[in-house]
C-alpha cells in the first residue's frame, strides 16, 4: 500500500489494491478539504490509525480468506479448536512408569514448596516481629530490610529456576513416553500381522486335516469300484467264452460216427471253461488293480505325503 498523507487517498489506495471498487463521492464527502468539523477529524484519525500494513490483510491474505469463507472451511477451522487433542495409546507399563515419575516429581515439588512456605512463614514472622529494625534506609546494604529483600529475590529466583527445571523434565518425560508408545504400537502392528499369517496357515492346516478323512473315504470307494470293475471285466470274458462255446456247438456238423464222442467232448469243454472261469476272475482283478486301483491309490498316498510335509512345515513356523 502506497504512503499518502491524505486520508481519502489512503482509503482509495487500500480499496484499489484489493480490487474493490470505491465510492469516490462518499469517500470525498467523509473527508472534505476543510477539516473544521470534529466528525471529519475523527474519520481521518480512524483511517490513519487502522489502515496500516499490520492491521490490513494483504491481497494474497484477502484472497485466501475469501476462498475459506466461501467454501465453509473457515467455520470448520474456527470450530475445531482442539484438532490435535488425541494422541497415541500408551501401554500399561509405560503409563505406570510415567505416573510413577510424575508422582516422584510432584512429591519433590511439594517438599520444595513446603520448604519455601516454611521459609516464607519464618521471613514473615521475622518481618512482623522486628518492625523497629526496618526503620533504616533500604539503600544500606547492611540493613535488615536490604538483606531481607535480597533473600526474598534469591528465593523467588530459585523457585523460578526449580519450576523451569521441573517443566523441562516433565516435557522430556512426556516426549519419551510418546516416542515409546509409538514404538510399541509399531511393534504390536508387526506382531498382529505375523499372528494373522499364522492364523491363516492354521486355517489351511485344519482344512487339510479335514480333507484327510475325505481321502480315506475316496480310497475305500476306489477299492470298491475296482472290485466292481474287475467283476464286470470277468463277466465280459465269461460272456465271450460262452459265445465261442455256443458258436462252436452250433457250427459243428453232425456226424453219426462222432455221436459217441460228442458227450465226452462237451464234458471236457465244460470242465475247461469252469477252470478258465476261476483263472479269468483272478486275472481280471489283477489287471484292474494294475491299471486303475494301484495308480489311483499311489497318487492319493503321494498327495497325502505332500500335505503331511506341508503341515509339518506350517506347524514348525507357527510354533516359533
Amino acid at each position: 500500500m502506497e504512503c499518502f498523507t491524505d486520508p481519502a487517498s489512503l482509503l482509495i489506495s487500500a480499496y484499489k489494491e484489493r480490487n474493490i471498487l470505491p465510492d469516490l463521492d462518499q469517500i470525498y464527502s467523509a473527508f472534505p478539504e476543510d477539516n473544521d468539523d470534529r466528525g471529519d477529524n475523527r474519520n481521518a484519525s480512524w483511517v490513519s490509525n487502522h489502515l496500516k500494513y499490520d492491521t490490513l490483510l494483504s491481497r494474497e491474505e484477502l484472497t485466501l480468506f475469501s476462498k475459506l469463507e466461501s467454501s465453509g472451511d473457515l467455520r470448520n477451522i474456527s470450530r475445531n479448536t482442539d484438532a490435535d487433542a488425541t494422541g497415541p495409546l500408551l501401554d500399561d507399563q509405560d503409563i505406570r512408569s510415567t505416573i510413577k515419575s510424575m508422582n516422584a516429581s510432584t512429591a519433590t515439588v511439594e517438599e520444595q514448596a513446603q520448604a519455601l512456605a516454611t521459609q516464607f512463614e519464618n521471613c514473615s514472622r521475622y518481618t512482623h516481629g522486628e518492625d523497629d529494625r526496618w526503620t533504616t534506609d533500604i539503600s544500606d546494604p547492611e540493613s535488615p530490610r536490604w538483606k531481607h529483600t535480597i533473600g526474598w529475590q534469591n528465593i523467588n529466583a530459585a523457585a523460578g529456576n526449580l519450576t523451569h527445571e521441573l517443566e523441562e523434565s516433565l516435557k522430556c518425560e512426556t516426549d519419551n513416553a510418546t516416542v515409546e508408545s509409538k514404538r510399541i504400537l509399531s511393534w504390536l502392528m508387526c506382531q498382529l500381522t505375523e499372528s494373522d499369517k499364522s492364523l491363516a496357515n492354521l486355517d489351511r492346516l485344519v482344512s487339510e486335516i479335514r480333507s484327510t478323512g475325505d481321502k480315506l473315504s475316496i480310497m475305500e470307494k476306489v477299492s470298491r469300484l475296482s472290485e466292481v470293475l474287475s467283476e464286470y471285466a470277468a463277466e465280459e470274458v465269461y460272456c465271450r467264452l460262452d459265445r465261442l462255446y455256443l458258436d462252436f456247438i452250433r457250427t459243428r456238423n453232425p456226424d453219426p460216427d462222432d455221436s459217441i464222442n460228442k458227450g465226452e467232448i462237451v464234458t471236457t469243454l465244460e470242465e475247461d471253461l469252469e477252470s478258465l472261469y476261476l483263472e479269468i476272475g483272478i486275472l481280471a482283478r489283477m489287471s484292474i488293480s494294475q491299471q486303475f486301483n494301484e495308480p489311483i491309490l499311489r497318487e492319493l498316498q503321494d498327495q497325502h505325503g505332500r500335505e503331511c510335509t506341508s503341515s509339518q512345515e506350517i506347524l514348525k513356523y507357527v510354533s516359533k
